[in-house]
């Protein structure tokens, strides 16, 4: 084997672990995070979401990697769904008319999307030929991709 392939496959090894070990860290830190937050305020349905969502992802993950892990998305899409239902019933002020706030509402939009490729994708890799579980998977890391950058873009 040539140096720079073993070198190259080194360093991928090397980032792969390093990104591993990152999102394992910034998990912790986000789970110490929401123990602290008081109930009902918009900043813990975010993040509760967002670590539903992060858990998702884990669970689509492995079943893309053995089909044989596929039942398990069910109970990770329950989840993101049921933090995401709660997130879409907090309005800005309590005493206002019942209107989602801004933010909840844009962030559970793209979760909701996320929710229905997530089943899409599920249904294909149960029946769907390589290259269409390929597509779809494409299309569901965009969706799963848009639905960070709208947890990212609102302050709560």
């Amino acid at each position: 084997m040539h140096p720079w392939v073993a070198a190259l496959d080194a360093a991928n090894k090397a980032t792969a672990d390093f990104g591993a070990a990152l999102s394992a860290q910034t998990l912790k830190r986000d789970e110490a995070e929401l123990a602290t937050l008081k109930p009902g305020t918009l900043g813990l349905h975010k993040l509760k979401v967002s670590l539903e969502t992060r858990k998702l992802a884990g669970t689509v993950r492995l079943a893309l990697e053995e089909r044989q892990n596929l039942p398990a998305i069910d109970a990770a899409l329950q989840a993101v769904s049921a933090a995401n239902t709660e997130l879409g019933t907090l309005r800005k002020d309590p005493k206002a008319p019942p209107a989602r706030d801004p933010v909840c509402a844009m962030y559970k939009e793209k979760i909701d999307s996320l929710i229905g490729s997530t089943r899409a994708l599920t249904a294909t890799v149960k029946g769907g030929s390589n290259k269409a579980v390929a597509d779809a998977a494409t299309q569901w890391v965009d969706v799963r991709n848009k639905a960070v950058d709208a947890a990212n873009s609102g302050a709560s």
